[in-house]
């Protein structure tokens, strides 16, 4: 991905974020996620351009843990009448978090891109959070979350971490500002 696009896609979606009152968010949780997002964001576009060792050895590794690791309470949260699903959904959000701390050396990046190849990582990442977002009372529209999460494998596998993030912060940092899944129903 160009640099320069890149930094202002975050530089729009960060003034749009920034801009968004916290009401706007139905679910707390959904705020700090996308707080969460918005300084991989910052750290994936600082790694483009310069080289950091913690950045590119550690950081990306604790903000996707820490991603996914937001669902988790969120879940229990919203605890549904369907333990089924909601029981399911924690087993397969833990078993993620598992497979992604057992993994760590994937997550190396250089210049904003996996150095490693994290392909199996990355598919098993698409199914278990397809599922998630499919059976989830937590998410309003589970087809547009599953569109922004298979739209990064159109480019290269180790770029898939920086398309993901930007993507999800500019369609996230536009939906809560406007309101667009509330205006759409």
């Amino acid at each position: 991905m160009d640099k320069y696009l890149y930094l202002t896609l975050f530089s729009l979606s960060t003034l749009l974020f920034i801009t968004t009152p916290v009401d706007n968010y139905k679910i707390k949780g959904w705020y700090y996620k996308s707080l969460l997002i918005n300084i991989a964001s910052f750290f994936l576009l600082y790694s483009m351009f310069y080289s950091n060792y913690y950045i590119d050895n550690y950081f990306v590794f604790i903000s996707i843990s820490l991603n996914v690791l937001l669902l988790i309470p969120m879940v229990l949260e919203n605890y549904s009448e369907n333990k089924i699903i909601n029981n399911t959904n924690l087993l397969l959000l833990t078993g993620l978090i598992i497979y992604i701390l057992l993994n760590r050396k994937l997550f190396l990046v250089s210049k904003g891109k996996f150095v490693n190849n994290p392909k199996n990582l990355i598919y098993a990442y698409i199914i278990i959070l397809s599922i998630f977002f499919l059976s989830s009372s937590l998410i309003d529209e589970p087809y547009s979350s599953i569109f922004l999460i298979l739209i990064p494998l159109l480019f290269p596998i180790e770029c898939y971490g920086l398309y993901r993030v930007i993507l999800l912060q500019f369609f996230s940092s536009i939906n809560y500002k406007f309101k667009l899944w509330e205006k759409l129903n």
